[in-house]
């Protein structure tokens, strides 16, 4: 289900941090979803997950699935297939949040990884389910290599403490 409002833990702000990859634009039904916030840690280092929305535009979430490639960007792995999602579209504006299955934002999650994420650095992007390599959307954080993805530097690592 779509949500409207996030209290977020440890979270990068946006859109100083964010880093757009690949043409989006060309990417019919899915270009204007955009990774708007990601939590790498609360409470637990399992509280973690991916916020998106749909800017400018409705979004076919059949279309696009959710990866979390390695600081190194040596090993990827898809954290979430958005054709899964229960009703697959998002209308302009709306928000739909992705997490970490055993952390503590799971229960207001649309659907849910099982493996954690780097809270020193790494990148979550957005990529074309037709073709993995058109990238939509990307955020890179703290130690990421460029080769982890996105363009430009990666956002500061938010801090443990």
């Amino acid at each position: 289900l779509p949500i409207s409002t996030i209290y977020v833990l440890n979270i990068f702000v946006l859109p100083p941090t964010r880093v757009i990859a690949g043409n989006a634009s060309s990417i019919s039904g899915v270009g204007a979803l955009k990774i708007v916030g990601l939590a790498t840690g609360g409470a637990s280092a399992s509280d973690e997950y991916v916020l998106l929305e749909a800017e400018g535009g409705s979004v076919n979430l059949s279309l696009a699935d959710v990866v979390y490639r390695s600081a190194s960007g040596l090993t990827s792995r898809r954290l979430v297939d958005l054709a899964l999602v229960s009703n697959g579209e998002l209308a302009a504006g709306e928000k739909i949040l992705i997490a970490n299955s055993i952390g503590a934002f799971s229960v207001h999650a649309a659907a849910t990884w099982s493996d954690g994420i780097a809270a020193t650095g790494g990148a979550v992007m957005i990529r074309s389910r037709s073709d993995p390599s058109l990238i939509i959307d990307a955020l890179a954080w703290g130690t990421a290599l460029p080769a982890a993805g996105g363009e430009g530097a990666p956002a500061t690592a938010p801090s443990s403490t």
